[in-house]
């Protein structure tokens, strides 16, 4: 465990006690929409979706070589 991740769940740990566990799904909730928002809005977000929409059959292996 690097020094990063122990002040990340010393942050955690403060903020759970400070906010109460009730607090945490809509903490969760809203840090969830931020991410994706901030993911749509970043140039080149389209990249990662497939270019059709149609199912892809996985038995078609596709051309087979003659043996």
């Amino acid at each position: 465990m690097g020094p990063e991740l122990v002040i990340l769940i010393i942050v955690l740990v403060v903020v759970i006690f400070w906010r109460g566990p009730s607090t945490l799904p809509k903490l969760g909730e809203a840090l969830g929409k931020a991410v994706k928002g901030a993911r749509d809005n970043m140039p080149g977000a389209d990249d990662d979706k497939p270019e059709s929409d149609s199912p892809v059959d996985p038995t078609d292996a596709g051309p087979r070589a003659s043996s």
